[in-house]
C-alpha cells in the first residue's frame, strides 16, 4: 500500500460510513509508534497515527478495518461532545484503568460492527508487525 493512498482511504471511509465525523479535520500520518494506530485529539485537528510497518503487512480491507476502529474513538468523542479538554481526561483514564480500557475498546467494537466492518477488523487484528 502507498503511503499517500492514506488520506485517499481515510476520507473515503468517513464519506461512506462515518458522515457524523465529516466536520472533523481527520489527518494520517505514519510514525515509528508501538501500537499499530492511535488517535490523537487536538484542539486545532484529529490525528490518526498508523505505525511504520503497517504500510508492508496490511492489505487494504485490514487497512480499513484498523481505521474503523480508529474512527470509533473519534465517534465516541463527538456523540458525548467532548472537547480537547474532556478528551484529555478521558485518555488519562484509559491509561490508568484497564477496566475502563476494556470498556472503551467494546463500545468501539461494537461501533465497528454496527458500520459493517467486523470483516475488515478481524483481518487487522490478526495481522502481526515484525
Amino acid at each position: 500500500m502507498i503511503k499517500q493512498n492514506y488520506q485517499k482511504i481515510l476520507n473515503k471511509l468517513i464519506t461512506n460510513s462515518f458522515a457524523e465525523l465529516e466536520d472533523y479535520k481527520i489527518y494520517i500520518l505514519e510514525k515509528r509508534i508501538k501500537p499499530k494506530a492511535m488517535v490523537k485529539y487536538y484542539p486545532w485537528a484529529r490525528v490518526i497515527l498508523v505505525n511504520s510497518k503497517v504500510r508492508k503487512a496490511y492489505s487494504i480491507p485490514a487497512f480499513k478495518g484498523l481505521l474503523a476502529h480508529e474512527l470509533g474513538h473519534f465517534k465516541i468523542f463527538k456523540q458525548n461532545n467532548w472537547g480537547w479538554f474532556n478528551v484529555s481526561l478521558d485518555y488519562i483514564h484509559y491509561l490508568l484503568s484497564p477496566a475502563y480500557k476494556r470498556e472503551v475498546e467494546n463500545e468501539v467494537e461494537k461501533i465497528v460492527i454496527k458500520k459493517g466492518f467486523k470483516k475488515q477488523r478481524d483481518l487487522s487484528h490478526n495481522i502481526k508487525l515484525k
